[in-house]
Order: C-alpha cells, then structure tokens, then sequence
C-alpha cells in the first residue's frame, strides 16, 4: 500500500508537473503569438518607416538640385551683370579718357593763345616805346608832330 500511495503521489506530482508544463507552454504560445503580432506590427512600421525616408529623402534631393539650378541661374544673371557693368566701366573710362584728351588739348591750345596775346602785348609795348622814343627824339630835333600822332596812347 506504500508502495501505492507513493506512485500515487508520484502520479499526483507529475500531472501537477504535467499541467505547469502545459500551462507554461500555452503562455509561451500566447507570448509567441504576442511576438509574432509584434513583429508583423514592427515589419509594417519599419517599412513605412523605411518608404516615408526614401521619399523624404528623395524629396530632398529634387529640392536640393532645384535648389542648385536656383543658384547656378543666380550665378549666371550675376556674371552677365558683371560683364555688363565691366562693359559700361570701360566705356566710361574710355570717355574719361577722351575728355582728358581735349582737355589737355583745350589747355595747350589756351596757353598757346595765352602766349599769343601775351607775345602780341609784348610787341604792341614794345612798338609804342619805340614810337614814344622815335617822337621825343624828333621833337628834340625841333620837329612838331601831328596832332593825331601825340595823342597815341597806349
């Protein structure tokens, strides 16, 4: 009868060994199918997560060359300004240039004149002393001038 009891209570161990079992492997089965819907969950987030990048990046790179276009366009409107303004800077140079010219041509044409009239008062002078010295000289030699003739003044 021992023996009985005990291979009853080894029985009794066992289905309540039998039944942790059974239950610990319907909570691992329920974990697995918690993993698995987790799983699928995640797979489903990761490639909406992996198409919303490649699109954002995507996105970002059509900007990105738009972006550069932009500023190839803004580069090249800037050289065609700059040669445009190098363009009107040599012109104006060239007129300064020229302006300098006649200038410069305008003050000796005005010195030589300068120097014409100069040289012309010079004589005028210079023909009036002689004309004074010549009357003096004949008045000494008791000649009597006309009266037009004294009356020259300068």
């Amino acid at each position: 009868k021992c023996e009985l009891n005990d291979l009853h209570e080894q029985c009794e161990k066992e289905k309540e060994a039998g039944d942790a079992c059974r239950e610990e492997a319907a909570q691992l089965e329920k974990q697995m199918e918690e993993a698995k819907s987790e799983i699928l969950k995640l797979r489903g987030e990761t490639e909406m997560i992996s198409y919303f990048q490649d699109t954002v990046e995507t996105e970002t790179i059509y900007r990105l060359r738009a972006d550069c276009q932009n500023l190839e366009i803004e580069r090249e409107m800037d050289e065609i300004k700059v040669r445009h303004l190098k363009i009107e800077r040599d012109e104006l140079v060239s007129q300064l240039d020229k302006l300098k010219e006649e200038s410069k041509a305008l003050n000796n044409d005005s010195e030589g004149k300068s120097r014409e009239m100069i040289e012309a008062e010079m004589e005028y002078d210079m023909q009036y002393v002689r004309q004074q010295a010549l009357i003096e000289h004949l008045e000494r030699s008791g000649w009597k001038p006309p009266k037009d003739m004294t009356s020259l003044t300068k």
